[in-house]
């Protein structure tokens, strides 16, 4: 059952119960008491005035003896027949209200732990992973323990100590003691190794002068005596298969018990879930950081070259010394081959500006047919060596769009350059039609189509089919994809295997004045 935020029913206890039955086996022996007594009145009466008019009628002493014999037999059995069942009553009563009792201590452990689990899942958070355990310990400490150290294994396979927190604000100084007095590799000798090698929760009660022999420096044993340890439960930070530290409660009030493990056991387990996703998040952005600095440095070490080449191509293109006709066909390839590679260093530079969020548009008003109309002239060169058609079909009066015409020239060319890679014969075709609030566009092709598996991840970086060419990186659709996302507009594809593609991109109307 459910309840709405700030309405959840509080769980009774024994003073929510009425008075009457709060303790049954003494209410019910009460009242057979008072029942008792005044049946052994009644007899008393009884008796004395039937002794009394014995003796009143000359009665000998045998027959007054029997009487009072008879009578005190007959007390005894009704004292008895009325005793019985309220006492066999009053032991049921308390049964049932030690069985509630229990019930009602359950359910508020129950609610307190998923109260702390609740608490302990909003501290959590593993892009915040340097702050985030230092955020759960106070929280652990104030319900479960007067001070709670954190253990985290390093990248280096060392234990250290990562946070640390007490539970009475004003002994916050034992907590920073703990954290700045001793080294942060944690003693060879420590019980948090034990649990970490044996990934098994361990239970220690402090005798008087234990602690000198548990202080590794003065200022530590300062600290542990000013707590008055008694006790302290050490539990295994486990994820799946791999431990990655301990987590330390320590208690002055009481000593620890096993019924207390589960809990901590729960915690540990959900502070190791947040170790381990903050590890594969550094990792991640580890290996971004390094691919952006290997594609920023051979973007810009190639450029040079690069031009200089491209500077040697033109100056061969020009009179006079006409070269033979024959002899310009090795130009041309080398020139084709440069603005590939031109291209390639270019989607190298935008991918790593566009995942920096550094990417720039300056939107103009456009008309999809011009753009279009642009775009198959740049391209209809490369799309002619290949032996293709290159088609148009543009819905007639579309409406102008907002957007960067470098940038969509860019997503042409991109998913055009894409096209001819893999049709072989057949034709491409570019249109665009008009939706409410968009116009939408298409590339479209009669090559080797996608595989329904992939399709999924045509857009993604540096990924490609295994049956492609794999004359590029992997970058083309990517970027496209982010130009159109940052433009605000959808991307998507409609693809069978051997039935060719169809690129659709949407881009925003020109805003009213």
């Amino acid at each position: 059952m459910t309840y709405p935020a700030g309405q959840v029913p509080r769980a009774p206890n024994a003073s929510d119960l009425p008075p009457k039955i709060l303790d049954p086996r003494r209410d019910g022996v009460s009242r057979a008491r008072r029942v008792a007594a005044a049946i052994f009145i009644a007899f008393g009466a009884a008796l004395y005035l039937t002794t009394r008019a014995g003796f009143a009628a000359g009665s000998n002493g045998a027959l007054v003896s029997t009487c009072l014999l008879g009578g005190v037999i007959l007390l005894a059995l009704a004292i008895d027949s009325v005793i019985r069942p309220v006492e066999a009553g009053a032991r049921a009563a308390a049964a049932a209200l030690n069985e509630l009792s229990g019930a009602l201590e359950a359910l508020r452990r129950s609610e307190r732990e998923q109260r702390i689990l609740a608490e302990l899942g909003a501290a959590l958070s593993p892009l915040r992973y340097e702050t985030s355990l230092a955020d759960v310990a106070p929280l652990v400490a104030r319900e479960l323990a007067d001070l709670v150290i954190f253990f985290v294994v390093q990248a280096d396979g060392e234990l250290h100590r990562v946070a640390a927190a007490t539970r009475d604000p004003a002994q916050a100084w034992i907590a920073d003691a703990i954290m700045t007095s001793l080294r942060a590799t944690v003693h060879p000798a420590h019980p948090a190794r034990q649990v970490l090698r044996e990934r098994r929760p361990i239970i220690t009660r402090f005798a008087a002068g234990s602690l000198e022999e548990a202080a590794e420096n003065p200022e530590h044993l300062r600290a542990l005596r000013a707590l008055r340890i008694q006790s302290a439960a050490i539990v295994p930070l486990d994820a799946g298969d791999t431990c990655h530290g301990a987590l330390a409660l320590v208690s002055s009030g009481h000593a620890f018990a096993e019924a207390e493990l589960p809990l901590a056991l729960e915690i540990g387990r959900r502070c190791a879930l947040l170790v381990e996703s903050a590890r594969l998040h550094r990792l991640e952005k580890a290996a971004i950081q390094a691919r952006d600095e290997v594609l920023a440095i051979v973007a810009h070490d190639l450029r040079n070259p690069l031009g200089t080449m491209m500077l040697q191509v033109d100056l061969l293109r020009r009179p006079p010394g006409q070269l033979e006709r024959r002899s310009m066909e090795p130009v041309d390839e080398l020139e084709d081959g440069l603005r590939r590679m031109s291209r390639l260093l270019q989607d190298l530079l935008d991918v790593t500006r566009l995942e920096s969020g550094h990417i720039t548009l300056n939107r103009t008003r456009i008309a999809p047919a011009e753009v279009i109309a642009e775009a198959c002239r740049s391209q209809s060169l490369q799309v002619r060596v290949r032996s293709l058609e290159l088609r148009t079909d543009v819905a007639a009066d579309l409406p102008a769009v907002w957007a960067d015409r470098s940038r969509v020239l860019q997503v042409f060319e991109n998913l055009i350059g894409n096209a001819t890679k893999f049709t072989t014969a057949g034709n491409i075709s570019l249109g665009a039609k008009a939706e409410p609030g968009e116009v939408v566009f298409w590339v479209a092709d009669t090559g080797l189509g996608i595989a329904a598996e992939d399709v999924s991840r045509v857009f993604d970086r540096f990924w490609q089919a295994s049956r492609a060419q794999r004359n590029g990186v992997g970058l083309g659709l990517a970027i496209v994809r982010e130009i159109v996302e940052a433009h605000g507009g959808r991307l998507w594809v409609e693809s069978e295997l051997g039935s060719g593609s169809r690129f659709f991109f949407t881009l925003p109307l020109m805003p009213a004045v």
